[in-house]
């Protein structure tokens, strides 16, 4: 099953999200010219032509508020509607993930009607337990062809706070960093840690 992950958090406009999908799908794109609105139609159809069957936004109210902001959508309102349109009407799964309740309460606040219109469901979830938060990381760390250590492993359990999207952040800055507090280190500074 063909699967997309979207970070929102890395958006500043609509072609970052067309950029990350297609690293993620692994195909080159060129650059649409069109303004936002365009350039999300064409994202929803590459992703439905490539046979995507889910696509993950996460952090999804950082994308809700990167395109509220721009001229093609100019509101919240307008933003939301246009996405559940493009959701609804996908041959894939749609899934908007946020690790923030408290970014999606002020979200709802402001904005209850087009949310709770929007969206068909919000779900909390939980952390994963400690064991299954051990064996997400030895499972991510086998699928980067990577041995970790399992003193390591405890640890990248321990700081992913057992959330599994922190933990697989954990995971590939471990592939440099070698070490569970490098890992750490360097996910908390966005700048690799010297060696040694």
């Amino acid at each position: 099953m063909k699967c997309v992950f979207i970070d929102c958090q890395r958006l500043s406009r609509v072609i970052d999200l067309v950029k990350i999908a297609m690293k993620e799908l692994e195909e080159r794109f060129l650059t649409p010219r069109n303004g936002d609105r365009e350039s999300l139609e064409k994202l929803f159809a590459i992703l439905g032509e490539e046979d995507v069957r889910v696509v993950a936004f996460d952090e999804f109210v950082f994308l809700v508020k990167c395109l509220s902001r721009r001229e093609d959508y100019g509101n919240t309102e307008s933003m939301v509607a246009r996405l559940r349109a493009l959701a609804s009407t996908a041959p894939f799964s749609t899934v908007f993930t946020s690790s923030s309740l408290r970014e999606v309460r002020a979200m709802m606040s402001t904005h209850r009607r087009v949310i709770a219109r929007g969206f068909d469901a919000i779900l909390g979830l939980k952390p994963l337990s400690f064991k299954h938060s051990v064996e997400f990381i030895k499972k991510a760390s086998a699928l980067y062809g990577i041995d970790i250590p399992e003193d390591d492993t405890l640890k990248m359990a321990i700081y992913g706070d057992e959330i599994p999207f922190y933990m697989l952040s954990l995971v590939r800055s471990y592939v440099m960093a070698k070490s569970a507090d490098n890992a750490l280190k360097e996910e908390l500074t966005n700048r690799p840690v010297e060696r040694s």
